[in-house]
């Protein structure tokens, strides 16, 4: 999140930074001095008290005072300080995307939507505050599936020249997810323009376009990622693991092991699945799951190896101590496997049940909704 300079007579002249004996609007330039200093502790106590001072004036001291709190992490104290702000003056926009971040990164998105949107819907000069409420409110209605409004405001964002390589991104990953390869790959190319040298940027375009269906071509920019020079060791070998040359991601993700990555354990072990290497593919996962105990993805990947291989009472039980986690990391398709773990078992009631669990919180999800249908009659 972008930290915004507070601008007020501190931004041009110097004061003493103490606030005995000073009235608000001076409490209020020291803590502006304060705040953009990175002193975000003494900001607030001086916001606050500006705002004690002087209630006819106070709309601008909370709101710079829920800047502070935005910037200490303390959501709560931000809120009821934006909020304060509000109640003095209903379309402060400063409060008005004060609530939408606060909203944000406390996962009321629809709040969030509404409070960027009230500023989204009276821009005027697009400064700072009218831009950045309006990334938001695009990813917001990314977020609600909202993609023609998405692709509006990314539209408007790369014509005001804010970040422009980011907009191109992630308005081609929506024409993607919308099956428009050509409009997705004319606005990946223009991110390249600013991206060409980033590994990343390939990777992500990857992923795009490889969960909108579009595999060659999504395949087609990791080969192109591989010519990059300095990508390091872990990157490489998951590009060669992804598509399908083991032996080239065997040796760059031992290289990474080398290096010190966690991660290249993982994706080595997955290598050695796909090789045959049976024995190192076991050793690596059971030494990844032991060192890394919380990673619920690395239960997810050991199970579905014991399924593969006609195990289903081994594969259950990662499943389930993957589950037990409680992360949301992986959840899916811990759910998912555990649920057809027990159906193979022949256990047709504890997978019609564990079907039902996976259904409530992924209706959408037509190969569960034909499990749950089948076993229904068993």
């Amino acid at each position: 999140m972008k930290k915004y300079i507070i601008a007020g007579l501190a931004a041009v002249c110097c004061v003493t930074l103490c606030s005995c004996g000073k009235n608000a609007r001076q409490l209020n330039n020291t803590g502006i001095e304060y705040y953009n200093a990175s002193q975000y502790e003494k900001a607030a106590d001086t916001f606050l008290q500006a705002a004690e001072k002087d209630k006819d004036g106070s709309a601008e001291y909370y709101a710079n005072l829920g800047k502070t709190y935005i910037e200490l992490g303390q959501y709560d104290k931000a809120g009821e300080a934006f909020l304060n702000a509000l109640s003095n003056v209903t379309d402060d926009k400063t409060a008005l995307w004060g609530m939408g971040v606060v909203s944000y990164y406390t996962g009321d998105y629809a709040s969030s939507m509404e409070y960027f949107g009230r500023i989204v819907d009276n821009i005027s000069d697009y400064d700072d505050t009218d831009i950045d409420s309006l990334q938001y409110y695009a990813s917001l209605q990314s977020y609600y599936n909202d993609c023609a409004g998405a692709i509006d405001s990314y539209t408007v964002l790369i014509r005001k020249k804010h970040n422009i390589a980011q907009q191109y991104f992630l308005r081609g990953s929506i024409y993607a997810s919308q099956k428009m390869e050509n409009e997705a790959v004319l606005d990946y190319e223009e991110a390249l323009k600013t991206y060409g040298d980033d590994y990343e940027m390939y990777y992500n375009i990857y992923y795009s376009l490889h969960q909108a269906g579009f595999e060659d071509r999504a395949v087609s920019y990791l080969r192109r990622a591989l010519e990059i020079d300095g990508a390091d060791n872990l990157l490489k070998g998951k590009t060669y693991y992804i598509i399908n040359d083991y032996d080239n991601a065997q040796k760059y993700l031992s290289k990474a092991i080398d290096d010190g990555s966690r991660e290249a354990e993982f994706y080595l072990a997955m290598t050695y699945e796909k090789l045959g290497k049976n024995e190192e593919a076991v050793e690596l996962y059971s030494s990844y799951i032991k060192n890394y105990p919380a990673d619920a993805k690395a239960y997810n990947q050991y199970g579905m190896y014991f399924m593969n291989k006609g195990d289903y009472t081994s594969a259950l039980e990662y499943f389930s101590a993957g589950l037990a986690l409680g992360s949301d990391e992986a959840k899916r398709e811990l759910m998912f496997n555990q649920a057809c773990c027990y159906e193979y078992l022949h256990q047709y009631a504890m997978a019609y049940d564990k079907f039902g669990e996976y259904l409530k919180v992924y209706p959408e999800d037509v190969a569960a909704t034909h499990e749950y249908d089948f076993l229904s009659s068993r």
